[in-house]
């Protein structure tokens, strides 16, 4: 949950949480979450 500047709390969603092993690039980042929709 977040609380932003008002008081009001608001709650956020992870879509998508994985450990990269090949690296950092934006390709890298890109290929593993493909592969995770792809999966899915």
């Amino acid at each position: 949950m977040r609380l932003d500047k008002s008081g009001s709390y608001h709650t956020e969603e992870i879509l998508y949480s994985a450990s990269l092993t090949a690296g950092t690039t934006s390709e890298d980042i890109f290929n593993s979450r493909s592969n995770f929709v792809e999966i899915k």
